[in-house]
């Protein structure tokens, strides 16, 4: 079978279904990948086909997560400004991108494949590295954690996931319908199709550890937690020159990297991290996005590095402190030292908060209350207490038995063959 799996955002967007498609591949089936340009270079390094998306979600929404942040006033704006042109584009490349194709697979923001999938009467699957099925268990990814005392908790929790969900259903349908017509020539979908879809029973496949996020008690048998869909580095990978001496040179130093967060003052922030660093006595490692000027007047303490595999690097930290992004999150779990978490905005707070209550890093720090003390306190009590250090290992444990990639691919066959017969 000739499988398409299409996905927007970072690399922390794109890397696990890289590691699915790998697996799809492995039982035979024949994978490409449907991402921004960017990636291209990456996906066919790894052994399987690529077709662009040029829609630019990825760099739209780094340019503008400073400004818009988490105001749903600016939001709204934009997307009304950038989003609309964008999404035309997505539907038009994904439509192109698949007519070899014999399923679909869709992460959260490729929403447009659903669509393209019933054009061309193919099956389609749903695929998420966030919960997005209202529960009350916990809150919806996009909403501020609750605190624990607040009463009603279940009851907010659920309508948080139902009220977030209509409001992005409500603003991408007008733009979904246009494209249904003039791209797809299919017919409008009544608002009465999205006001049950999340909790229609449209099988989902989530890639995130059940240790991490347990499987509610009030989510159908639709829903399936299969563990992290990890992609490991080649077996040929050799560290940088300079990179193995620097580990050698002393105590394990503390990892921090923002991932695809572009901070607005890149010096500034560099020059809180050193302060924090130098204030909390650790050694460093910044891995990634710090730009020409961030990196010059290091001390020797400190090493810069433009990219190296978490799952080479993490295990050898003292801690990592980042911004709690999906991907990074479930690499530094896995890699069972303790994690500071910054978060900036969207899913990056519901992360952060999960690695608080599991009890592998201190309390989290959002961006905008960060500071050189602040976190250099974290990174102590990260490196220092040992219930934290203990909770990292055992947790890592667990997360290292599961066979997120292998469970995953025996569910897709299953919903694929059975879409097919239908």
């Amino acid at each position: 079978m000739h499988i398409t799996i299409a996905t927007i955002g970072s690399r922390g967007d794109v890397q696990p279904y890289v590691a699915l498609g790998q697996g799809l591949q492995r039982a035979g089936h024949r994978v490409q990948i449907a991402a921004e340009p960017t990636f291209a270079d990456f996906i066919g390094g790894e052994g399987l086909g690529f077709a662009s998306i040029s829609a630019g979600l990825k760099k739209a929404l780094q340019e503008d997560v400073n400004r818009v942040g988490r105001n749903p006033l600016r939001f709204m704006s934009w997307f009304e400004n950038h989003f609309k042109p964008l999404a035309r584009q997505l539907f038009c490349d994904l439509r192109a991108a698949c007519t070899e194709t014999d399923a679909l697979l869709f992460s959260t923001f490729a929403f447009a494949a659903f669509h393209v999938a019933e054009a061309l009467a193919i099956p389609a699957l749903s695929l998420s590295l966030q919960p997005t099925t209202p529960t009350r268990a916990f809150g919806s990814p996009i909403v501020s954690p609750l605190p624990d005392w607040l009463p009603l908790r279940g009851q907010i929790n659920w309508w948080g996931f139902r009220l977030s969900n209509l409001l992005f259903f409500r603003m991408i349908r007008g733009i979904v319908n246009e494209c249904r017509q003039d791209i797809l020539d299919l017919a409008p979908v009544p608002w009465k199709f999205y006001t049950s879809l999340d909790a229609s029973g449209l099988p989902t496949i989530i890639g995130y550890s059940p240790t991490v996020v347990p499987p509610p008690p009030d989510w159908g048998n639709w829903l399936h937690t299969t563990g992290y869909w990890f992609l490991d580095r080649k077996a040929d990978w050799e560290p940088q020159a300079g990179l193995a001496e620097f580990l050698e040179a002393g105590a394990p130093p503390v990892c921090v990297g923002i991932g695809s967060m572009m901070d607005r003052d890149v010096d500034a922030f560099t020059g809180l991290v050193v302060g924090a660093l130098h204030r909390s006595g650790k050694r460093g490692i910044l891995l990634g996005g710090w730009g020409e000027t961030g990196a010059k007047g290091l001390p020797e303490s400190i090493l810069q590095l433009r990219e190296c595999p978490h799952d080479w690097l993490f295990p050898q930290m003292a801690a990592v402190v980042h911004h709690g992004g999906a991907g990074t999150t479930a690499a530094g779990l896995r890699a069972g030292v303790p994690s500071v978490l910054v978060p900036f905005f969207a899913d990056q707070p519901f992360w952060a908060d999960r690695v608080y209550k599991l009890g592998v890093g201190p309390k989290p720090i959002p961006r905008s209350r960060l500071s050189a003390d602040n976190l250099a306190h974290a990174i102590c009590v990260a490196t220092s207490d040992h219930g934290i250090r203990q909770r990292a290992h055992d947790l890592s444990e667990r997360i290292r038995s599961e066979d997120g990639v292998g469970t995953a691919v025996g569910l897709i066959e299953h919903y694929l063959a059975a879409q097919r017969v239908a």
